[in-house]
């Protein structure tokens, strides 16, 4: 229907993002049509779905990983649950404030990763080597999820 658009291209490569769901410039990847009703089901209800999402066009890599990580910890898929609001970042570690529900807010300390150069970087190029950033802390360590009302 009309709630999607078609584009020839979003950017990036061929493991960019497949979709952005607006106007929120939430970034999905690897969308199939199942998954694109599905994104758009939850989005219709002011939520955002889980599989694929790659975080917020607006933020930086840290800041996309570090509200995933939150969100998945504390299962706040509401569109406004969580956002990064301070990203201190130093060379291969960075730490990212991101606000909750009610005003609180949690901080993730990321660190980054090199991952084996498995991956071309484009169609026909040599596999090059990546980083990425993971989260610290395991997930038990996050405070309790406050109740929220829907």
């Amino acid at each position: 229907d009309d709630a999607v658009w078609e584009c020839s291209h979003l950017g990036g490569h061929r493991f960019a993002a497949t979709g952005v769901l607006l106007p929120w410039g939430y970034v999905y990847g690897r969308l199939t049509p199942a998954s694109v009703a599905d994104v758009l089901t939850e989005a219709r209800r002011g939520r955002l779905h889980p599989d694929g999402l790659r975080g917020r066009s607006s933020s930086t890599p840290a800041g996309q990983v570090a509200e995933l990580e939150v969100r998945r910890a504390q299962g706040l898929w509401g569109v406004g649950d969580v956002a990064p609001t301070a990203i201190l970042q130093r060379r291969d570690r960075a730490e990212v404030t991101c606000r909750l529900p009610k005003g609180s807010e949690v901080t993730v300390t990321l660190t980054q990763v090199d991952l084996p150069d498995t991956l071309p970087a484009s169609c026909g190029a040599d596999p090059v080597g990546e980083r990425r950033w993971v989260p610290q802390a395991p997930e038990s360590h996050w405070p309790t999820p406050e109740p929220i009302c829907t």
